[in-house]
């Protein structure tokens, strides 16, 4: 049975594997593909919430609440600036061996 430390560290492998920062930005009234469990649906951004937290409203009038995962753009997204000076920020690193990595 693994400690708790170990099953961290295998989870936090896991998203750094399988994870990834999307840099896109949405606006009200954006289309976007929202997810719906079952299929995606179109549907338009009517608010954004919070960082990466949108309200949408689907093609047949339904008010949804999704996370920036859960939406992708229909039409090429709008380009960001980011301003270079409020990105540095300190990382923490720590290697790991591969006999640590699994698939």
């Amino acid at each position: 049975l693994p400690t708790l430390k170990e099953a961290l560290l295998k989870r936090q492998v896991t998203m750094i594997k399988h994870g990834g920062s999307r840099n896109i930005a949405l606006g009200c009234n954006d289309r976007v593909w929202a997810k719906d469990y079952s299929e995606n649906q179109p549907a338009t951004v009517i608010e954004k919430l919070g960082e990466q937290t949108y309200t949408v409203k689907t093609t047949d009038d339904k008010i949804w609440r999704r996370h920036l995962d859960q939406l992708w753009p229909i039409t090429p997204p709008r380009q960001i600036r980011v301003n270079e000076e409020s990105t540095k920020v300190p990382l923490e690193t720590k290697t790991i061996t591969g006999s640590q990595i699994q698939s």
